[in-house]
């Protein structure tokens, strides 16, 4: 197939003497005169058939309409001989020259006393390995080892952590009032303080849209102190101190938003005096109306 593409290229390039003996045949007429085609060319509207004569190549171009509208006869080229060169003669390559013998260098003689000792060497990997495991082992036994705290001991310890974090958040007068309401609700409730509204209710309720705007304005809103029942940890009531002479349009605006948001949820709100003696009877006798209105709505 490349010597045909070939001898196509090499007619199209140089040419050859035209004949008009054969234009105007069809390719079937041809092929009877010529025998099949050795090569084909298409290009653009016309096809290009070589045909093998003797002495030579027959080059036919036909349009679309399969006629002959160019023909072509080109003789045979004789091909060169190669010229044969002669091998090349093979140089000698000279001989190498005699390397003195090496003597080979004495092996140190080995200590056999040495080798009796490598045996152990591999012995004390493990042996590191498993110190550090029993050291280990040890060291997470060790608070097994002392005595367990009971559950009287477990909450005492966390009232004490409780009252810690409370001195350092709470101001004086909610300490004061935060112990004497852990007082009155002993057994009872779960006190909370300085909870953040939105964990509270539900801000993301539809209902709650008409007082995201108020909610909004009053960013952060934190209420002071919050009750969740000892039994399943529900918000029951939350619990504000009020300062009658530290009022304003904030704090009063603040307050009646508790008031609507709270009771729209079914939370109460508890308003309590500030001052800085507070009697857990009294707390515990406020807290009457919360307990009273649970026992209504059940």
């Amino acid at each position: 197939m490349k010597t045909t593409y070939i001898a196509c290229a090499i007619l199209l390039v140089l040419g050859a003497a035209k004949t008009d003996a054969e234009v105007g045949d069809r390719f079937d007429d041809s092929v009877k005169k010529h025998g099949n085609p050795i090569g084909k060319l298409v290009q653009k509207n016309q096809t290009v058939y070589i045909f093998q004569a003797e002495g030579g190549l027959i080059r036919e171009i036909y349009d679309r309409n399969d006629l002959c509208v160019e023909s072509d006869f080109t003789n045979a080229s004789p091909e060169p001989k190669e010229a044969a060169e002669p091998a090349p003669t093979p140089v000698p390559l000279p001989e190498p020259e005699p390397v003195p013998e090496l003597m080979p260098e004495p092996v140190p003689a080995v200590d056999e006393k040495a080798n009796s000792f490598w045996p152990y060497l591999l012995l004390l990997p493990p042996i590191g390995l498993g110190g550090l495991a029993i050291a280990w082992a040890r060291k997470l036994k060790k608070p097994a080892l002392t005595v367990l705290e009971t559950e009287p001991q477990v909450a005492d310890r966390s009232k004490v952590l409780r009252e810690q974090e409370a001195s350092l958040r709470l101001s004086r007068n909610e300490m004061c009032f935060l112990k004497a309401l852990q007082t009155a609700v002993i057994d009872e409730y779960n006190v909370t303080f300085h909870v953040d509204l939105s964990r509270i209710v539900d801000i993301h309720n539809p209902a709650f849209a008409v007082h995201m705007f108020t909610f909004k304005s009053l960013e952060p809103l934190i209420v002071d102190f919050v009750l969740h029942d000892a039994k399943d940890a529900s918000v029951s009531a939350v619990v504000v101190l009020c300062d009658p002479k530290a009022q304003n349009d904030q704090r009063t605006r603040k307050n009646k938003f508790l008031q609507e948001v709270l009771g729209a949820q079914g939370i109460k709100l508890i308003k309590i005096k500030a001052n800085y003696q507070y009697d857990p009877i009294l707390i515990k006798g406020s807290l009457q109306v919360l307990k009273a209105s649970q026992q209504s709505a059940a």
